[in-house]
């Protein structure tokens, strides 16, 4: 669901934003234009459903924040936001009640390391291969072109295969309900550190190898 909703008022188009405060004040700030018009706790997964009710001109609004109950992509945190007006969500048209019964209960909500997983399989690829194209550009004069553009794709194809090895491994373990969620959490941890710790290692065989050969 967006963070950022547009309301038509008497005087004219409003912008309501939330705005998330993390790390300091753990909670949720609802601003309009700008201006904070209500706050609330930020969704735990003791609590994973959070509303603050406030006035916009002549709408009853209900700012709503809440935790998901599915993975949230690049999401860490997997926060949802809607806006309710006149009971009804601006999001989907659907009812205040219908929402609320989509929301995870207590303690069932997405497990934030799950969450961070599920981040570490999206960022360390993205991450990854700029960095090796870096690397390679700067040792270009001394590899050639050709060679330097195939030790890329080398080192580009290690990192792709073990991506794909760790998240197929992961999706495995993250339905397995024989463990708990801390267990699967520590084994998916260990599966994603384990993959690219081998497949790092075996890029930087490659990387020697395939350098020395074509000197």
């Amino acid at each position: 669901m967006p963070d950022t909703f547009e309301i038509e008022t008497r005087e004219g188009v409003r912008r309501v934003e939330f705005d998330p405060d993390i790390l300091r004040n753990r909670d949720v700030r609802v601003l309009v234009d700008g201006e904070r018009a209500g706050e609330m706790p930020l969704p735990r997964p003791e609590t994973p459903y959070q509303e603050v009710a406030f006035q916009l001109g002549e709408h009853t609004l209900l700012a709503v924040a809440h935790l998901s109950a599915e993975p949230a992509g690049v999401d860490s945190m997997g926060l949802r936001y809607d806006l309710f007006a006149d009971g009804r969500s601006l999001s989907d048209g659907s009812s205040l009640a219908e929402a609320r019964a989509r929301v995870p209960a207590p303690g069932q909500a997405y497990p934030e390391l799950f969450r961070i997983i599920d981040l570490a399989l999206v960022v360390v690829p993205a991450a990854a291969a700029p960095g090796f194209a870096i690397g390679i550009t700067h040792g270009v004069n001394g590899l050639g072109w050709p060679t330097a553009i195939g030790l890329l794709g080398l080192l580009v194809g290690a990192i792709v295969v073990a991506t794909l090895v760790a998240s197929r491994a992961w999706a495995r373990i993250r339905v397995d309900l024989h463990r708990s969620a801390p267990r699967r959490a520590v084994l998916g941890c260990a599966v994603v550190v384990g993959t690219y710790g081998v497949a790092g290692a075996a890029a930087l065989v490659m990387a020697m190898t395939f350098a020395a050969a074509n000197r």
